[in-house]
């Protein structure tokens, strides 16, 4: 079960199942971009922005679907330590895995010779930062009205298969959902994950209304039997999350019942 609460404007999302997993959200950040919105998972804080869509010049094949173009920045102080792997090498891959991530989800057809520009911003990464990115760049293009087919929802978890570790993890965390996954992994725990090879986590983009998986990655030394699982802990934790992304969007709607009560229980000065 999860409670929604209303904070500043910023929508408050708390997993009664997990307490730990603190999600707020808040979309229109941006009044220079066409959609935008802001998504924390945690300790983590992305920031995305969509741009378009835009005709694009001197090409010379016409294209009858356009192209998502998608761009992720990490800030130098959105991890413990700067200086820690390439952030350029990194940039680079969720770069790509973001647009591969959002194709299946764009009405791309609708949008010939055109290009729509998502920029995503990583203010701070805690671990679970790609599940974020896809949260965070659906609802700014919902808030950009962008055709979508669906709404998309990331949701990750790491797999570990220490069981001394576990156990004394268990006692502390309520992310810990039973055998050796933890749901929402924070950066130590995929870290602790990546060091061994019996370790691995899963990845997915789903589109809750369809029940159809948009995108799914899957890192380290995971057995078929465990994916499965794992996509359906994680879908159920998707749509679990969807009815407060929706109402979200819909609060940001001037014209929605929501935005009109809110309005009507102001007082006249």
């Amino acid at each position: 079960m999860a409670e929604q609460l209303k904070v500043e404007k910023y929508w408050v999302l708390v997993l009664q199942e997990q307490p730990s997993l603190l999600v707020v959200l808040k979309v229109g950040v941006n009044g220079k971009a066409k959609g935008s919105a802001y998504v924390e998972a945690g300790n983590t804080k992305v920031i995305t922005a969509i741009y378009g869509p835009r005709e694009i010049l001197r090409r010379q094949d016409f294209r009858m679907k356009g192209i998502l173009y998608c761009e992720v920045k990490i800030a130098n102080f959105a991890t413990q330590m700067r200086a820690e792997g390439n952030k350029e090498a990194r940039e680079q891959e969720l770069s790509a895995v973001l647009r591969h991530s959002l194709e299946p989800v764009v009405c791309l057809h609708l949008y010939p010779k055109s290009q729509i520009d998502v920029y995503v911003h990583v203010l701070e990464d805690d671990g679970s930062c790609l599940a974020t990115l896809i949260t965070c760049a659906g609802l700014a293009l919902c808030d950009a009205a962008i055709q979508t087919y669906d709404l998309i929802v990331g949701m990750g978890l790491v797999s570990f298969f220490h069981l001394l570790y576990c156990l004394c993890e268990s006692m502390l965390d309520n992310r810990y959902i039973g055998g050796n996954i933890y749901m929402d992994p924070t950066h130590d725990e995929e870290k602790e994950s990546a060091s061994s090879g019996e370790n691995g986590s899963v990845i997915i983009g789903l589109m809750p209304s369809v029940q159809q998986l948009a995108t799914i990655f899957q890192y380290g030394d995971v057995s078929a039997q465990s994916v499965t699982k794992a996509c359906k802990e994680l879908m159920s934790m998707c749509q679990e999350v969807t009815p407060v992304l929706q109402e979200c969007l819909l609060n940001a709607c001037p014209n929605s019942p929501i935005a009109e009560a809110e309005h009507d229980d102001q007082p006249d000065l």
